[in-house]
This record gives C-alpha cells, structure tokens and sequence, in this order.
C-alpha cells in the first residue's frame, strides 16, 4: 500500500510538472506570437505613415503645378490684356476671378489636408485600442495562467503535506509495530524463563525429595541395626549374669557341703 502511495505521488508530480513546463512554452509561444504581432503593426504604421507622407508629398506637387499652371494663365491673360488693350473693368474682373480661383483652391487644398490628419489621427487613435485591447488580453492571459500555475502549486503542496502525513502515519504504524513486537518478545522471555523457573524447582523438589527420602531411609536402618544390637547385649549379659548367678550358687553349695562333711 505505502508503495502504491508513493507511486501514485510521483506520478502526479511529474503530470505537474509536465502541465507547467506546457504552460511555459504556451507562454513563450504567446510571447514570440505577440512580438511578431507587434512588429508587424509597427511595420504597418509605419509603411501607412509612409504612403500618407506620399500622398501628401503628391498633393502638395499637383498643388505646386496648379498654382504655376494659374499662374501661367494669369500671365497670358495679362498678356492677352495688354496686347488687346482691354479696359480696365475687364482687367479687375478677371483678376477678381483669379483670386476667387487661387482661394478657393487654397480652401479645398486646405480641406484635403484637414481630412488626411483626422483620418491619420483616427486610425492612429484605433491602433492604440487595439494595443491596448492586446495589452489587456495578455495581462488577462498572464493572470489566468498565474492563477493555473498558483493552483498547482496549492495542489503539489496538499499532495505534498498529504504524503508527509502518511509518511508519519507509516512511521508511527511501524513504530508501534516495532513496540508491539517488542512487547511481545519480552512477554515470550519473561514466560520462557518462568518456564525455567519451575523447571528448575520442580527439579530441585524432586532432588530434595529423593535425598531426604535415602536419608529417612538410612535413620531407619541405622535403627533398626542398634536395637538389634542393644538387644545381643543385652542377652549376653543376661547370660553372663546368670553364669555368674550359677557359679556363685555352685561355689556356695560346695563349701556348705564342705562344711557339712567337716
């Protein structure tokens, strides 16, 4: 069980570490992808910066070459008016209506260039929403991902602490275990040698008990022996005495007869 345990954790730290070397290279590639994204806006701007600063350039010429093409024609009208010798309502009038012409030209000339900057200041207005709305998603995009990777964080450190605790857990259970086992071996000890013990007594009981039984047996024969003894003894004095008794009487009776016979 405790190796499946560990097998199991590693294996959903290395799925965690996959998962946030993934997200690395999604970041990178976001990254490089949003880079070429800019480059190649600022490569826009910068070439529609360019057309427009043509345009102008062309506008400006064709406005050039109006005002020389009126000029030349307010000098041959000059001319034509010199050489008819036309009166002089005539010269003003006609002067009039070039001056009306060269401001009205002006005016339009002026007009196009009002409209060519607010077009350019409009679209340079929509690329900044636009950097802006990018610079917005990627920020959205950097804390989706902080969040993911703080997530799995949280997650490998619960797992973490979790195999911490079964490892306690393990060690505490071994731990007891061990103390049990200890237990145990010094309960079979302790009833091992009071096994002994009373071998050893019942041993020594038996020993004691044949010991004073050859010794109660030895009293009794040495007993038996001195009364039978005492009474040899005893008989033998008896005898003698009764010899003696004899002698006497028989030593007496001779000198009575002794004494009779006198």
């Amino acid at each position: 069980m405790i190796l499946l345990l560990l097998l199991q954790l590693l294996f959903l730290q290395l799925l965690i570490l996959l998962l946030l070397l993934l997200l690395q290279q999604q970041q990178q590639q976001q990254q490089q992808q949003q880079h070429q994204q800019q480059q190649q806006q600022q490569q826009q701007q910068q070439q529609q910066v360019q057309q427009q600063q043509h345009q102008l350039q062309q506008q400006q010429q064709q406005q050039q070459q109006q005002q020389q093409h009126q000029q030349q024609q307010q000098q041959q009208q000059q001319q034509q008016v010199v050489s008819n010798k036309q009166p002089k309502k005539q010269q003003r009038q006609q002067q009039q209506q070039q001056q009306q012409q060269q401001q009205q030209q002006q005016h339009h000339q002026q007009q196009q260039q009002q409209q060519h900057q607010h077009h350019y200041h409009h679209y340079h207005h929509h690329q900044q929403q636009q950097q802006q709305h990018q610079q917005q998603q990627q920020q959205h995009q950097q804390q989706h991902l902080s969040n993911i990777s703080s997530s799995i964080i949280i997650i490998s450190s619960k797992q973490q602490q979790q195999q911490q605790q079964q490892q306690q857990h393990n060690h505490h259970q071994q731990h007891h275990q061990q103390q049990q086992q200890q237990q145990q071996q010094q309960q079979q000890q302790q009833q091992q040698q009071q096994t002994i013990l009373i071998d050893l007594i019942s041993c020594l009981a038996s020993i004691n008990s044949f010991t004073v039984g050859k010794e109660t047996q030895k009293k009794s024969l040495f007993g038996c022996h001195r009364e039978e003894k005492e009474k040899e003894e005893k008989e033998e004095k008896e005898e003698k005495e009764e010899k003696e008794e004899a002698e006497r009487e028989g030593e007496e009776r001779e000198g009575e007869e002794r004494d009779e016979g006198r």
